[in-house]
């Protein structure tokens, strides 16, 4: 399964509980929902600081990559290399990159392949006879002799300092004709990337106000089991990601699968309630612009594809629940955050 359809389907908004007034309750054989117009939240205003523009600054630096003038790789040099690996004529998994980044010196993916790198020339193809380390991984290549075929391709250095100068300037941004435009286009990515995060938090905070509201009437056993499954297959890959057993995972984050499931359905009854009421509907016209659009973030190039391992009816729900969440923000009373009583 793809990357996001999980985070799709599975986390069609894992966010919990919340706060409300009462103004105008809802109901239908599902949920009982006592507010959802002028939900209350704290509001959320993130800034950006000199201190954070500057610490962006000098990891932009970082990737700075200058050309050369010596024709010959040397320590400390940064070197793009094709290589291919074979045990006695015969290529090991593994062992082959098309495009490898090395910083000679530093980083090297078989020990020796940097001393053997220094002294070529971008175009340069040589071959190197290197052993592999007694642990490499299959049984049979441990402690070998292997031989290395390698195309030296480019040849770069780091920038190596923490100033911001005019002759570095293009390596840094490609529209910035001096420093401080520089410094105030970093600056408005940072807050652009806010303005998102901002959104998010926001979007979070009013789906548990909401269900803090909501009362589900029951949950129906089939649907729980198919819910919670489903989280638990994502926490499962989510784990082994972090090198646990799902056990050790849940423990160590807090997570609960029956009270994360019941939320999603809750979430899910109360989307379906909300847009009942207020005649929300998807259009041919924005399924299609929004199938197209969903298809593309999640890496498909066939939006009909992405259509059947998704669903209709689940794409439909999301899109729905968009503008749920849509209505939810226009509606809402944001408040000036509590102060913690130290």
């Amino acid at each position: 399964m793809r990357k996001g359809i999980k985070v799709f389907i599975a986390g069609i908004c894992i966010m919990l509980f919340l706060v409300g007034c009462g103004n105008g309750q809802i109901s239908n054989d599902k949920i009982t929902i006592k507010q959802y117009k002028g939900l209350e939240v704290e509001k959320v205003e993130l800034k950006v600081s000199d201190e954070e523009v500057e610490a962006a600054i000098q990891t932009d630096l970082q990737t700075v990559e200058l050309d050369v003038q010596e024709t010959a790789a040397q320590m400390g040099h940064i070197v793009y290399v094709a290589y291919e690996g074979k045990k006695d004529g015969v290529a090991f998994e593994g062992g082959s990159s098309e495009y490898a980044r090395l910083l000679l010196g530093e980083s090297e993916p078989f020990e020796g392949m940097a001393n053997g790198i220094v002294g070529h020339a971008v175009g340069d193809s040589f071959e190197l006879t290197l052993t592999l380390p007694e642990d490499y991984g299959p049984e049979e290549l441990n402690g070998q002799t292997v031989v290395f075929s390698i195309t030296l391709k480019e040849l770069k250095k780091p920038y190596g300092s923490t100033e911001v100068t005019e002759e570095i300037l293009p390596y840094l941004s490609a529209t910035a004709k001096t420093i401080d435009e520089y410094k105030a286009q970093v600056k408005k990515n940072m807050e652009e990337n806010n303005e998102a995060s901002e959104r998010q938090l926001l979007e979070t905070a009013l789906w548990e106000a909401l269900l803090k509201n909501c009362t589900v009437k029951e949950y129906p056993k089939k649907e729980l089991e198919e819910e919670t499954e489903l989280l638990k297959s994502t926490y499962t890959l989510e784990a082994m990601m972090a090198g646990m057993d799902i056990d050790t995972y849940l423990d160590a984050t807090g997570k609960n699968l029956e009270a994360t499931a019941k939320a999603k359905i809750a979430q899910k009854y109360a989307v379906e309630l909300i847009a009942e009421k207020e005649d929300i509907t998807v259009s041919d016209f924005l399924y299609k612009e929004k199938l197209q659009e969903y298809a593309m973030r999640d890496g498909y190039e066939d939006a009909k594809q992405y259509e059947t391992d998704l669903g209709k009816d689940n794409i439909v729900r999301v899109m729905k629940q968009e503008q749920v969440v849509q209505l939810l923000m226009d509606t809402c009373k944001e408040v000036e955050p509590k102060e913690v009583e130290k």
